[in-house]
């Protein structure tokens, strides 16, 4: 097993905000402003994005979602970071 560990960056934008780890489709996990997240993942390749539901203008919500970052067979541990803004952006360390 491998590690993947995402670092969220610890922002007033989207604070409150909970975002969603996504690895093949599954939840594995989530991040809230200025935390981290370690997932074991198998030597196999993986999809990797975020998602977060946002509170929209007039009550309801729509949902934000990161860059889709795909894991290799073979990459050793891996890091990544996730900052939330007007966008959510994760990208490889």
């Amino acid at each position: 097993m491998r590690k993947l560990v995402i670092n969220r960056k610890k922002s007033f934008i989207g604070c409150l905000v909970v975002v969603q780890v996504i690895c093949d489709g599954n939840v594995v996990g989530s991040l809230r402003s200025g935390g981290n997240a370690v997932i074991e993942i198998n030597e196999d390749n993986h999809t990797i994005y975020c998602v977060a539901d946002v509170p929209g203008e007039y009550g309801g919500s729509h949902r934000k979602t990161s860059d889709v970052i795909n894991i290799q067979a073979g990459t050793s541990n891996i890091n990544m970071q996730l900052s939330f803004g007007f966008t959510l952006k994760l990208s490889l360390v």
